[in-house]
């Protein structure tokens, strides 16, 4: 069963990046892989600063290099809130 913790996190980076790349994109899940939404790295930067500052955390520079999906940001921020990480790759 999904936590409260991962449901607001999986939320957050959701409409982050709905926001970015437009409300029309209304498919992005966890399984939305960042090169299928067009983004380069500074918008990819632009959100996780985003969502540092909303959780009040610093994400992991060496497992965010990793991150290659929106499941894995998710597992990224909600690790950095005292989950433990369990994505794809990483």
């Amino acid at each position: 069963m999904e936590t409260t913790m991962n449901q607001n996190v999986r939320e957050k980076v959701i409409e982050s990046f709905r926001q970015l790349v437009g409300n029309e994109r209304k498919s992005i899940t966890m399984d939305t892989k960042f090169g299928e939404l067009g983004l380069d790295s500074l918008k990819l930067i632009e959100i996780v600063f985003d969502l540092e500052n909303h959780f009040g955390t610093s994400a992991d520079e060496e497992l965010l290099a990793q991150v290659e999906s929106i499941a894995d940001l998710v597992a990224l921020f909600d690790s950095s809130e005292g989950a433990e990480m369990q994505v794809s790759g990483l």
